[in-house]
């Protein structure tokens, strides 16, 4: 009988020792650690992902549990979070987030979105000298967002840096006519010397009025109608030479190609021109332009996609 009180006695301390001294509950979150290859990639471009390891100190290895929200849309420009998260059997959780930024190309040599000046916004420094052209709505509404041209004003940059010989490259912006009637050269790039002008433009073959590329008496005329695009309505135009094909892009879908052609750039003098041609000597612009862009660089046809449905 005193053995079992006795041993009564000890389960009990037993117990209330263990009361009096819990196991600490775990209160620790699980952590996580990302590793990026890339945080930025161009359109067209394949993302990696990310690789990344979570470790808890009570669970040890959870990697395998990490779940992710959010995904990259490499066919579409724009910021793009994704959030990987993780849960112990504690029920603490942790998550870790990155951002990848999706651009439309490389090679973006100038830029002009045209809010409220023609200043140069891709960082080059080729700011536009306005020459009677006025401030006016761009195609969303907006005030001082765009460019009128009344047939004798333009836009111009002289001696700028582009890249010389027979290199690729890209001009594309948007642009709003009714006037079918005569020569107008819409933004370019050259120096006013045969092959050596890249501009898209608008003029006569045989008697109709075509969508046309500026060489300078080597001229692409296409066969895309001015009558179905100098309509008062807003249309985007790219113009890409990859050094043996050109190709004609309207609202983002490509329209003709020609490997009839070369455009050579001349380091020596090369001139931006918007509005006119570029020796500045007519094909005066009558409408309204807005978001011209220069790339060194052919973009495909993704891009120019992609592009049009981000100035969209």
């Amino acid at each position: 009988m005193k053995l079992r009180i006795f041993l009564f006695t000890v389960l009990l301390i037993a117990v209330f020792s263990g009361c009096n001294n819990p196991v600490d509950p775990d209160k620790t979150a699980p952590q996580i650690n990302l590793s990026l290859t890339h945080d930025s990639l161009y359109v067209g471009q394949s993302w990696e992902g990310v690789t990344y390891l979570a470790l808890d100190d009570a669970d040890g290895d959870l990697t395998n549990q990490v779940t992710a929200s959010g995904q990259v849309d490499s066919s579409s420009p724009g910021k793009y979070i994704i959030t990987y998260s993780v849960s112990d059997k504690a029920g603490n959780s942790q998550s870790s987030a990155c951002t990848v930024v999706v651009d439309i190309a490389p090679g973006l040599f100038a830029h002009y979105d045209f809010d409220g000046s023609a200043d140069d916004r891709s960082g080059n420094s080729c700011d536009l000298n306005v020459f009677g052209a006025t401030l006016t709505k761009d195609r969303n509404g907006r005030l001082k967002s765009a460019y009128h041209f009344d047939g004798t004003g333009y836009m111009v940059r002289d001696s700028i840096s582009f890249p010389s010989g027979k290199r690729a490259k890209t001009v594309a912006g948007w642009f709003r006519s009714s006037d079918k009637t005569a020569y107008q050269a819409l933004f370019g790039l050259g120096t006013a010397l045969e092959q050596k002008n890249f501009q898209a433009a608008m003029g006569p073959r045989g008697s109709d009025m075509v969508m046309r590329v500026n060489g300078w008496s080597l001229d692409w005329l296409t066969s895309l109608s001015a009558q179905d695009y100098f309509d008062n309505i807003w249309h985007h135009c790219a113009v890409t030479y990859d050094g043996t094909r050109t190709v004609i892009y309207m609202d983002g879908e490509k329209m003709e190609e020609t490997s009839d052609y070369s455009y050579i750039s001349d380091s020596s003098f090369m001139r931006i021109a918007v509005g006119i041609e570029i020796d500045l000597n007519g094909w005066n612009f009558r409408g309204d332009l807005d978001d011209v862009r220069i790339y060194s660089g052919a973009l495909t046809n993704l891009q120019i996609k992609a592009l049009y449905k981000l100035d969209e």
